[in-house]
């Protein structure tokens, strides 16, 4: 499994669901040093993944907290490409300034076109 296009759809809460945060994290680790291409469309609460403050975010079980930073600062050295959700980011009042690097700020139909596209996706 080298070079192939995988999608990952990032839907979880990072304050209820850090684990399957985390999973996806992980494993949009492992497919990228695997020197596939890697697109990660980030929804719902999933955004706040990539927040500058999320380790302060009292939310998120302390446990946690230092393994979702790890692998998403791990994960951003790989260079995926990274699409926050527009109507997530909007209804989670994130300004684009709030993220730890510039993203791409993307649509339903640029979903659709990374699905269309993909030779993998994953949802978590």
């Amino acid at each position: 499994m080298e070079d192939e296009k995988i999608l990952i759809v990032q839907l979880s809460d990072p304050e209820n669901e850090p684990e399957k945060c985390i999973a996806s994290l992980i494993l949009a680790r492992t497919l990228a040093i695997m020197e596939n291409d890697i697109r990660i469309f980030s929804m719902a609460k999933s955004p706040l993944l990539y927040t500058k403050n999320i380790a302060e975010n009292s939310l998120i079980d302390k446990r946690f907290k230092n393994l979702i930073v790890e692998n998403v600062t791990d994960l951003l050295k790989n260079s995926p490409s990274v699409y926050i959700c527009s109507k997530s980011k909007e209804l989670l009042g994130l300004d684009e300034s709030m993220f730890i690097r510039p993203f791409q700020i993307a649509g339903m139909s640029t979903l659709h076109s990374l699905k269309q596209t993909a030779d993998q996706t994953y949802f978590f």
